[in-house]
């Protein structure tokens, strides 16, 4: 009995070791360029809406929204080019499912929850499946996160942060954020990053000053801001996501993801 209490202590000072770390990773408030997205298809389409990375596979995937028929192209952790396909679906936001190890996405308008399946290579297939029907966001452009713990998918809009149930597209709660620093009329209308670091999940991009403000998901306080290079590109829609660590920023003259090392 008092070896198992022993180890019990131990493990849960393990846990709460692990936890504290967790939540003190200090967030890079000034990024340099790490990372960059060529798209192989230099026509179709003008809107960079997502990047998302497969943690299993270690590749990253950009799409353009527009048109079913717009890119969904797949590249290296390096960003060397590997795979270029059609969207197949009308897309805004995009995330990997490291549970169903499948790329899922919130279409235009009423498009709803969909996934893509992937092949052995982690490159997206034809077989899109509908997770979810229906209009389960605050506009038709939203560009949607998922916040993986909670199986959910997040939206901004004018100010607040709505949260989705990802499988049945029912709202669940509306957060409205604290003392932002901006004008709305300042941050980008339609896209929004998550960052999975404790009181910094939520951040918007202030297109003006090239500053992304970050916000606690819970109760919507304001925590701080990442500065980025002047010569960073930035809208007041789309062209703006998350993926492994990286603030992505679309540049539509060039068609490329530039990655901003920030987690």
């Amino acid at each position: 009995m008092k070896n198992s209490k022993t180890t019990l202590i131990i493990l849960l000072s393990v846990i709460l070791s692990i936890s504290a770390i967790a939540q003190t990773v200090k967030i890079n408030k000034n990024p340099k360029s790490s990372v960059k997205l060529k798209l192989l298809n230099q026509e179709n389409g003008t809107n960079g809406s997502s990047v998302a990375y497969n943690t299993d596979k270690k590749i990253y995937y950009a799409v353009i929204a527009g048109n079913s028929s717009y890119p969904l192209e797949t590249f290296d952790i390096n960003g060397k080019q590997l795979n270029s396909k059609q969207a197949g679906g009308d897309m805004r936001g995009m995330w990997y499912n490291s549970s169903t190890k499948s790329i899922e996405f919130n279409g235009y308008d009423d498009g709803g929850y969909n996934s893509i399946s992937l092949n052995s290579s982690g490159f997206p297939e034809e077989n899109i499946t509908n997770i979810v029907s229906g209009k389960n966001q605050p506009s038709e452009n939203s560009c949607g996160v998922y916040e993986p713990i909670n199986k959910e998918v997040i939206f901004y809009s004018e100010g607040s942060i709505y949260f989705y149930n990802s499988k049945n597209g029912k709202e669940k709660r509306i957060v409205h954020l604290q003392d932002i620093p901006t004008d709305l009329e300042n941050i980008n209308s339609n896209s929004l990053i998550y960052t999975g670091s404790s009181k910094n999940e939520i951040g918007l991009l202030n297109f003006n000053t090239k500053e992304v403000y970050l916000f606690d998901a819970n109760n919507g306080n304001y925590s701080g801001k990442i500065t980025l290079p002047e010569n960073a590109v930035t809208h007041s829609m789309f062209w703006f996501a998350y993926a492994n660590g990286n603030i992505f920023l679309y540049n539509s003259e060039t068609r490329t993801w530039t990655g901003y090392k920030v987690l």
